[in-house]
């Protein structure tokens, strides 16, 4: 744990010592800002602004050293069975893959989605889903919203039928889509709007036996419900519904701006693996963020951290980066279930 590293008390000197100093005369240092700007392809990520110099900087490399962070990382990427609560390892690194665009499950849902893109049967597509399963996609749909063409995308989440009412009044039944997308297909919230849309759909003169897919870790629950087994699109269940957005659960993004575009979404996404897997401890980006927030929260003391997109097509980030962080790492106890002395997670606004 944190506070049993031998990097620990180093660090607590550290946060004492920086107290007193101010974060103006640090950034006037041309030297510490120059180090403190990190490259990865296209990415710059300048962390000059934090309130850190380069001593204390080292003492967190240190920190992550303590941590082993290396060698739960190279565990990760193995396939490693890393989640101990369900004892299976954890693969949406997987899904950036190139080679997981040579699968079958990948190859499936991008045939759907161009073949629906190329017939332009429908107006409207309805994404039904709570939480990672509409967070995620929404965010991405909206950030790369100018590669869009064809069909509207909707999202909905909110189990009061209004939000689902509101958006289908706009529609109609015959010429709209419906993904239902729930990782286990039974998540009550997704359900019950699920069922409305089914009704609407065929009250409208639409058919909810060809208008209705899902995506789902649970393929037999969905067939189960009603939809037809061509139009189920799986992931596996290693995938978390945080980190869901990589997997079919981006469907309504490919029928947004399609396959190619998505393909080079993930193509990012992969880059930053790559860079996470063999960047240096020094230079790497994702690790570097990580022991950042570990400086601010339990060092430095700020219980909150802030994200704030200048980009409007950014928005959704934050409701995002909520969910994906707090409920991750917001935790009172460790992996083994030990009670923590100290705090895992900032308050994301």
């Amino acid at each position: 744990m944190l506070t049993q590293t031998k990097s620990y008390d180093i660090l607590c000197d550290h946060a004492r010592r920086l107290g007193d100093v101010k974060l103006a005369d640090l950034i006037h240092d041309a030297v510490r800002a120059r180090n403190l700007v990190f490259v990865s392809d296209d990415l710059e990520v300048d962390m000059a602004r934090q309130h850190i110099d380069a001593a204390a900087f080292d003492a967190l490399l240190g920190l992550a050293e303590d941590a082993k962070i290396a060698e739960k990382r190279d565990a990760m990427f193995a396939g490693d069975a890393i989640n101990k609560s369900e004892n299976r390892p954890v693969v949406h690194a997987a899904l950036r893959s190139p080679a997981t665009r040579t699968t079958a499950r990948y190859q499936k849902m991008v045939d759907f989605a161009e073949r629906t893109r190329d017939a332009g049967s429908y107006d409207d597509i309805i994404n039904i889903g709570i939480g990672g399963s509409d967070l995620g996609p929404a965010m991405v749909a909206m950030a790369l919203a100018p590669f869009a063409s064809g069909a509207r995308v909707h999202y909905v989440s909110n189990v009061d039928p209004s939000h689902l009412h509101d958006v289908l009044a706009g529609c109609a039944a015959p010429r709209s889509l419906v993904i239902v997308t729930s990782k286990t297909f039974t998540t009550a919230e997704t359900m019950r709007n699920a069922s409305l849309a089914k009704s609407w759909l065929d009250a409208g003169g639409g058919d909810s036996n060809k208008q209705m897919v899902a995506v789902t870790a649970a393929e037999d629950n969905a067939a189960d419900w009603g939809i037809d087994l061509a139009q189920i699109f799986d992931f596996e269940a290693g995938v978390g519904g945080r980190y869901s957005l990589w997997s079919a659960v981006g469907l309504p993004v490919i029928l947004a701006i399609g396959a190619d575009h998505f393909a080079s979404f993930l193509d990012g996404g992969a880059s930053m693996d790559t860079h996470f897997k063999t960047a240096p401890m020094a230079s790497n980006i994702p690790v570097l963020l990580g022991l950042l927030r570990i400086w601010n929260r339990n060092f430095l003391g700020h219980p909150t951290h802030g994200i704030m997109p200048y980009d409007q097509r950014l928005a959704r980030v934050p409701a995002w980066a909520q969910q994906l962080e707090m409920e991750s790492n917001g935790k009172s106890v460790s992996r083994d279930g030990i009670a923590l002395d100290y705090a895992t997670a900032p308050v994301i606004w």
